[in-house]
């Protein structure tokens, strides 16, 4: 692990702490959480980091691994690292189940009442490729609770092809547990459901694009536990079982340029002014990119408000950078 030089202090820039290819547990014996970080009765806090390519082996946790803690990722300014991925997370894997039943959190663990974000600082990250047999992002069990906004969870799993089962994204396990997650971005994940509910666990799912559109994935398995959910962006219903609007199926919710892993929004995507504040509790401060929402196209009919769905605020820029020209899609 290595600490990058803070930049650029004038204009509140920063480059990030990284914590890469470390590996727990490497002789195999069942004793090993956490593949970067390790969490006991502990606080945390992960702005400005990178975690890439960390492995926990027969154990949980690929990045971080929380017991009784709490974690949070309170930047409010921009970074200059990966693409402005403030708290950032790509390839960290649970694996090799040779002695444990299941490995679980690809990237986050949290067990015994650990606090994933909060109210008044929800946790914003960026997901990618992250991989275990549940929960290959995020997963939650013995009460504990995450409050999720304005996050990506990018091509996540590899549908069992490896050495994990990947059978979600999130996984919430166990009566007291619970998710929320305000206007975040699914997509291209390789798992069999992106939403996972069990055991009496709850997710809340609102102003979110869920677009995974592999062969058999599901937004949700749920065996009876509570999800609920409100104008949100599916790629299928069948899972859900009802929908109510403002929430829509969309096969394609406009994103810029997915084969270059653009998740910004067109102009012209259903997301785009759809949503607003109902059953959300958090006050909505900026999008990922540090927009600011709402931001009220005038030509755009709205929903029921301005609130863009998913991780990202459509910014109708036209010119930039001193009058250069600028994209006029999401930035």
């Amino acid at each position: 692990m290595y600490k990058r030089q803070q930049l650029d202090y004038d204009n509140n820039q920063y480059n990030a702490t990284n914590i890469g290819y470390n590996i727990a547990n490497t002789d195999g014996d069942e004793i090993g959480e956490g593949g970067g970080i390790y969490a006991l009765n502990s606080s945390v806090d992960v702005a400005f980091a990178v975690f890439i390519s960390n492995q926990v082996h027969d154990g949980h946790g690929g990045a971080i691994a929380l017991d009784n803690s709490k974690i949070g990722s309170s930047h409010i300014n921009s970074c200059l690292y990966y693409n402005d991925k403030c708290t950032y997370f790509e390839n960290n894997r649970a694996e090799q189940d040779h002695l444990m039943g299941e490995n679980l959190g690809g990237a986050i663990y949290a067990i015994n009442q650990t606090e994933v974000g909060s109210a008044d600082f929800p946790f914003k990250a960026y997901f990618k490729e992250n991989k275990a047999d549940h929960g290959a992002g995020i997963y939650l069990l013995n009460q504990s609770t995450a409050n999720i906004q304005n996050s990506y969870f990018i091509s996540n799993g590899e549908l069992g092809s490896g050495d994990t089962n990947d059978n979600s994204v999130i996984k919430v396990h166990g009566g007291g547990s619970e998710a929320l997650i305000r206007f975040s971005t699914f997509a291209h994940n390789s798992t069999v459901s992106v939403l996972n509910v069990e055991g009496g666990g709850v997710v809340d799912l609102r102003g979110s694009i869920v677009n995974d559109i592999n062969p058999g994935n599901k937004v949700l398995t749920n065996d009876a536990s509570t999800f609920n959910q409100y104008c949100n962006i599916y790629h299928e219903i069948i899972s859900v079982g009802f929908i109510v609007y403002p929430t829509i199926i969309a096969q394609d919710p406009g994103f810029v340029d997915v084969e270059n892993s653009n998740y910004h929004l067109k102009y012209s995507s259903d997301a785009v002014d759809r949503c607003d504040l109902n059953g959300i509790n958090e006050f909505i401060r900026t999008d990922l990119d540090g927009d600011s929402r709402a931001i009220d196209i005038p030509a755009i009919i709205n929903g029921p408000g301005a609130y863009d769905v998913g991780a990202d605020e459509y910014n109708d820029v036209i010119f930039s950078n001193s009058f250069e020209p600028g994209a006029s899609s999401g930035d």
